[in-house]
């Protein structure tokens, strides 16, 4: 799957593992909806040791500014980034 940011004591962690990886993607699972700090979400992906050529899939309900989050991620990691353009139901 990749990388889950939030607290694991979360009921929504659980369900973090119903989610299927996406071949040929590196996923996300952003459980704090707060957090738009891109560097904040570079450093998990550098200790899952992601190769920076392999496109990110972020898991998180589209709000706020998660487009600028995606966008930020991508200009970072010079990588595209997809994202949710509604909202993301785990359980």
């Amino acid at each position: 799957m990749g990388v889950v940011i939030g607290d694991p004591r979360s009921g929504l962690w659980a369900a973090t593992e119903w989610l299927s990886p996406e071949p040929g993607r590196i996923g996300i699972v952003l459980l704090e909806h707060s957090l738009r700090d891109v560097q904040a979400l570079m450093e998990p992906l550098r200790v899952a040791q992601w190769d920076r050529r392999t496109p990110i899939r972020l898991y998180s309900c589209n709000a706020n500014a998660l487009d600028a989050l995606a966008a930020g991620l991508a200009d970072s990691g010079n990588v595209v980034v997809t994202r949710p353009v509604s909202l993301l139901w785990l359980g």
